[in-house]
């Protein structure tokens, strides 16, 4: 199976395994699912569906912001996901995210990372809403009568 621009998703799975902060970022949404998985005693992982920015420096730079008192991050794990949201569950790629984060002990990161998922499909919903009725996108051309 492939995802984004061809991309095996068992080689996503592997990793997802190793990696501290995760982004999956969806174009179409202009929205990204950020996951920083480092965590101290009585802190938990940062999950949260957040604007997409241009760079992963960028982003590395919103984490340091939201996380001044964690080390710089050394590697952010960036996978475009241009299909819809329903299929990182489908594909199992919202499975492996879990199974991650259930690494961290934390059962509020894992409740937050499901939460996003249904944020990210309410997202997809009012974007396709705004498709049909005109109200976000312009039509390139329009047929002749």
């Amino acid at each position: 199976m492939e995802i984004g621009h061809g991309y095996e998703i068992e080689r996503v799975f592997e990793q997802i395994e190793n990696s501290e902060v995760i982004t999956i970022f969806f174009p179409r949404l202009g929205q990204a699912l950020v996951c920083d998985l480092r965590y101290k005693k009585g802190d938990i992982p940062f999950i949260k569906v957040m604007p997409m920015v241009n760079t992963i420096s960028s982003r590395a730079k919103v984490l340091r912001r939201a996380r001044p008192s964690y080390p710089r991050i050394q590697e952010i794990l960036s996978i475009p996901w241009v299909g819809y949201v329903e299929t990182i569950k489908s594909s199992g790629l919202l499975k492996q995210l879990i199974l991650r984060i259930k690494k961290t002990d934390s059962n509020q990161a894992v409740n937050s990372t499901k939460e996003a998922y249904k944020q990210l499909l309410y997202i997809q919903q009012q974007d396709l809403i705004q498709l049909l009725s005109g109200d976000r996108y312009d039509t390139v051309w329009t047929r002749q009568r």
